[in-house]
């Protein structure tokens, strides 16, 4: 269960990326733009690189910035696939301090449960990569 989990949060984090990049290859091309337009004798070679390297930079720290947590992946996986909260109450019950006083059969029992629930299920299904939505002022 921890696996599906974890493939899906990396899932989420490429998509937020694509959608980073693509905003981090917007800001090269207006660099490129600005430098043709501008002429070489105002806008040195070196913005042009550096617009789109601080770009990336902060692309990659609002993707970073962006991912969710372990147990809101598996709130996702559960929303998505109508799995009735199957996935987020196990790992609740594996990782919270007060699960501990809840009864350990019960909490076997949810991530047994679990686990075999998530052997079926790939987590391409309950992330897809996705298309990034076009910039818009």
């Amino acid at each position: 269960m921890l696996t599906l989990v974890r493939q899906a949060r990396r899932r989420l984090f490429n998509n937020e990326l694509l959608t980073q990049g693509a905003n981090a290859a917007s800001a090269a091309l207006i660099a490129f733009i600005l430098l043709l337009l501008v002429g070489t004798q105002i806008l040195s070679w070196q913005w042009a690189v550096l617009i789109p390297i601080a770009a990336a930079a902060a692309g990659l720290y609002r993707a970073r910035q962006r991912l969710p947590g372990l147990y809101s992946v598996a709130q996702l996986i559960d929303r998505r696939l109508g799995l009735s909260d199957t996935l987020s109450t196990a790992l609740y019950f594996h990782e919270s301090a007060r699960a501990a006083q809840e009864s350990s059969d019960v909490r076997e029992l949810q991530f047994a449960g679990a686990e075999r629930l998530s052997r079926t299920i790939d987590a391409r299904q309950a992330v897809p990569y996705i298309m990034p939505a076009p910039f818009t002022l």
